[in-house]
C-alpha cells in the first residue's frame, strides 16, 4: 500500500481498523522474517506509510494527533500479528513522546515537530531509564561514552535514544541521529550499539535548562506509560496465539480466552485513566501518579500471566506429526 492509499484519519475507530490493515500485512511476512533473520525494513516502512509512527504526532506536522488510548489500541493490535513489531512500535512511542515528560515545552513543541514532518522512528535500549552510558560535560557540549544493549529498533531507527550519567550521578538523556558518527551498530543479535565520543549540544539535554535539570510531577508518569505499553504487547501477544490455537481444534480455550478478555477489559480501563493523566501533566500530583503507576505495574504482572498461559495453549495445540504452522 502507497502513501497516497492512506487517507487523513481523526477518529479512534479509523485509526484501529488502520492498525487492523497493517497488521494483516504484518502477519504475512512475520514467519518468513523470523526465519530469515533479516532486518524489518520493508515493515518499518509500512508502519511509517500508514501513519501509525506519527499517530501521537501533531495534526499540523502531518501526525495522527491521537492520545495514548489510541496508541495502547494500535500496539495490541499490531502485537497479534507479530509481537517483535508490536514491541518496537509500542517503545517507539515512548521514545518519541519522552520529551513531553521530562524536556521543557519549547524543546517538546520542537522534537513533536521535526519527529512528525520527517517520520522519524526511534530506537533505544530495552531498559528504558537504564542508563548505562557515561557522560561528560565539555562546555558547550555533553559527551556520551559506552554501550547500548540490549536494544529496540536500533538498527533500522532514525533517532537513538542516548541516556547516561554525570560523573555526580545525574541522569540525562538526549537524542541523536542514528547516523551520528559516534554511534556504531554491532550487528550482534542484542542490537548493541557502542557510543564513542558521541557529542550532544547542552541545548539537547532533555529537561535541563543553563545545566541544571528542571524536574516536574509529570516525569514519573514515564514508567507507568511504558507498563502500560508493555502490557498491551503481552495481551496481543496472546491474543494472536489464542487465535492461532484455534485453528487446531479440539483445543479448549474456553479459559484461556475468558481469562484473557478479562485483563484486555482492565488493561482498556487502565489506558482510559491514564489518557485523563495526560491530558492533565502539569496539574499532577504525586499521589495521582504514584496509584497509576502501581496500577499499571499490576496489569503488566498480569498481562505477562496470560500471554505465558496463551503460549502453552499455543504450544498443546501443535498438529500431531509436527506440521509446521
Amino acid at each position: 500500500m502507497t502513501d497516497s492509499a492512506w487517507m487523513a484519519e481523526a477518529e479512534p475507530s479509523g485509526w484501529n481498523e488502520r492498525a487492523r490493515t497493517v497488521a494483516a500485512e504484518l502477519a504475512a511476512s512475520a514467519a518468513e522474517r523470523a526465519a530469515s533473520g533479516r532486518l524489518p525494513h520493508r515493515e518499518v516502512a509500512l508502519l511509517k506509510e500508514s501513519g501509525l509512527i506519527t499517530l501521537l504526532g501533531p495534526a499540523e506536522h502531518g501526525g495522527g494527533a491521537q492520545e495514548w488510548p489510541v496508541a495502547d489500541q494500535t500496539v495490541r493490535i499490531v502485537s497479534a500479528a507479530d509481537p517483535a513489531l508490536g514491541d518496537l512500535l509500542g517503545r517507539h512511542y515512548v521514545w518519541v513522546k519522552l520529551a513531553s515528560f521530562i524536556a521543557t515545552e519549547e524543546k517538546t513543541e520542537h522534537i513533536d515537530e521535526v519527529a512528525a514532518r520527517a517520520g522519524w522512528l526511534f530506537g533505544g535500549a530495552r531498559d528504558v531509564r537504564g542508563a548505562t552510558l557515561a557522560v561528560r560535560d565539555r562546555g558547550d557540549d555533553i559527551v556520551f561514552n559506552g554501550r547500548i544493549t540490549p536494544t529496540v529498533a536500533a538498527r533500522v531507527s532514525d533517532i537513538t535514544l542516548l541516556e547516561g550519567r554525570f560523573p555526580d550521578g545525574a541522569l540525562v538523556s538526549s537524542l541523536a541521529m542514528s547516523t551520528h558518527v559516534g554511534l556504531t551498530f554491532e550487528g550482534d543479535e542484542a542490537g548493541t550499539v557502542t557510543v564513542r565520543d558521541a557529542d550532544i549540544p547542552w541545548t539537547g539535554a532533555l529537561g535541563y535548562v543553563d545545566k541544571v535539570f528542571r524536574p516536574r510531577v509529570y516525569n514519573s508518569l514515564l514508567a507507568a506509560t511504558l507498563d502500560l505499553v508493555l502490557a498491551n504487547v503481552a495481551l496481543g501477544t496472546a491474543r494472536g496465539r489464542i487465535d492461532t490455537a484455534a485453528e487446531h481444534p479440539p483445543t479448549d480455550l474456553a479459559a484461556s480466552r475468558a481469562a484473557l478478555g478479562a485483563v484486555e477489559a482492565e488493561a482498556d480501563s487502565v489506558s482510559a485513566a491514564a489518557g485523563e493523566l495526560h491530558r492533565r501533566a502539569v496539574e499532577l500530583t504525586e499521589p495521582e501518579v504514584t496509584a497509576h503507576t502501581r496500577r499499571a505495574a499490576r496489569l503488566l504482572a498480569r498481562a505477562k500471566d496470560v500471554a505465558a498461559s496463551a503460549a502453552r495453549a499455543d504450544a498443546h495445540a501443535v498438529p500431531q506429526g509436527g506440521g509446521a504452522r
